[in-house]
């Protein structure tokens, strides 16, 4: 699922591939995945991506406790990524991403970007990425007349493994458009 987590990642050897995952978690939330990447010589990699949690079905009740029905609570995303590799070492990718909410009565949908860039050295073992994710705009808010923002976000990460050695370092940075985390 790069597609979905950092577009750059995609590549040629993903063409024709298909990616399902399913979750049964607990307490009746389900989480699903499904995508598909195909590549285009001297285009790119494309991939088209769907992620589905289900919260479950919910009694409905007033004031007084009474069930007076049920309701049902999900989120989901339809994601269509592209890459392309720059040179043999520096790769860029772009996501856009079209994202529903639907909480019992409340509903918000949205239109997302996440961009990124990849540079990895084979032979050293070594990669590093960038990524901005969810620049966008809600076209519906949960509640009328108020504008929410999609949860924007600067992720960076580096890995590498040392040469004889049978584990890879790894570090991950996130949040990183805010400075002061206090």
């Amino acid at each position: 699922n790069l597609a979905t987590w950092n577009p750059s990642m995609l590549n040629p050897e993903m063409h024709t591939q298909l990616a399902f995952s399913f979750a049964d978690y607990f307490a009746d939330v389900k989480y699903g995945y499904a995508g598909f990447a195909y590549h285009i010589d001297k285009v790119g990699t494309f991939a088209l991506t769907t992620t589905r949690i289900d919260y479950g079905k919910f009694r409905e009740t007033d004031n007084t406790g009474a069930v007076i029905g049920e309701f049902s609570a999900g989120e989901y995303g339809i994601n269509i990524g592209y890459s392309r590799m720059l040179d043999s070492n520096f790769s860029i990718g772009a996501t856009g991403k079209f994202i529903q909410s639907n909480l019992y009565l409340w509903k918000a949908s949205g239109l997302g970007l996440d961009v990124a860039a990849r540079y990895k050295l084979p032979r050293q073992n070594f990669t590093a990425s960038i990524l901005f994710r969810n620049m966008g705009v809600m076209l519906n808010s949960y509640t009328d007349g108020v504008k929410e923002k999609l949860p924007f976000e600067v992720e960076a990460g580096i890995a590498f493994k040392p040469k004889h050695m049978p584990f890879r370092f790894s570090f991950a940075f996130t949040n990183l458009q805010k400075w002061d985390l206090t």
